[in-house]
């Protein structure tokens, strides 16, 4: 008997990018943005930086943190920002573990590079530092991006390790120019993490969560913003540079900007 041939099927790709939008690379489901743009407006209009997030238990040692935000910022300049993962440690860690109480999170950010091989791979350390548990871990992680003219999409994947707290972490950002606001973008993010750790998940209050996530996002934000801010005087500063026309250092002048023409020897 001949064996069964088996046939081949081609998915088009814009069932690909559907499926990609609805549920991220790493599995956690989005709703489509014709879905979640009207929602986002519902919430955010009118509103300017603004945060409202949720820290869920969802059982099975499984937690869900789902926010979303309108903040003061330029799409293109986040677009651009967003899409370069090898230099977000140059910006992201700034103040990170600081409370803006005072003190330090539970959870802190010891390190975060870039692969030299990987662009689109940071490898972190981070401590968990509560009163009674401190541990050290480490961990990969994988940034999948998709950009459109009016969207950006990330999907954030914690790369297989057999050790550390965190069994799973993956997640979904993203990002539009706010409806009507051109100076404001609307942000939307879902993440789900596994704790390898009963103790870890039973000791960690959900208001204790809501509250370090919130501050901690608040820290990145301002960070961004200083990014935002440097690029925009820089290329402020260049328009500028390029309307003002150079000057003769030999010229002279008699008032404010205006030359003096020069004598015409007799």
């Amino acid at each position: 008997m001949e064996p069964a041939k088996v046939q081949k099927v081609k998915i088009p790709l814009a069932v690909t990018l559907a499926v990609f939008a609805a549920v991220g690379r790493a599995g956690v489901p989005i709703p489509p943005d014709a879905d979640l743009l009207p929602r986002l407006e519902k919430d955010l209009r009118g509103q300017r930086q603004t945060m409202i997030r949720e820290v869920r238990r969802l059982g099975n040692r499984t937690l869900e943190l789902e926010l979303t935000a309108a903040i003061e910022a330029d799409f293109e300049i986040v677009r651009e920002v967003f899409s370069q993962v090898p230099s977000y440690p140059s910006w992201v860690l700034e103040g990170i573990n600081d409370r803006p109480s005072g003190g330090k999170f539970f959870f802190q950010v010891l390190s975060l590079e870039a692969d030299p091989k990987i662009p689109s791979v940071l490898h972190a350390k981070f401590l968990v530092d509560l009163p009674l548990l401190k541990h050290r871990s480490r961990r990969a992680f994988r940034f999948d991006i998709r950009s459109g003219p009016q969207s950006f999409t990330q999907a954030i994947e914690a790369l297989p390790l057999e050790e550390g707290l965190i069994e799973t972490a993956e997640g979904v950002l993203k990002i539009f120019p706010a409806a009507r606001a051109p100076d404001l973008v609307w942000v939307y993010f879902r993440g789900m993490a596994v704790l390898r750790s009963w103790l870890l998940y039973e000791a960690l209050p959900e208001r204790i969560l809501k509250k370090e996530t919130g501050e901690r996002l608040e820290i990145l934000l301002a960070n961004y913003r200083k990014v935002e801010q440097r690029r925009m005087e820089k290329v402020a500063l260049s328009t500028a540079n390029v309307a003002t026309p150079s000057r003769n250092p030999r010229e002279k002048t008699v008032g404010p900007g205006v030359p003096r023409m020069p004598q015409i020897p007799r």
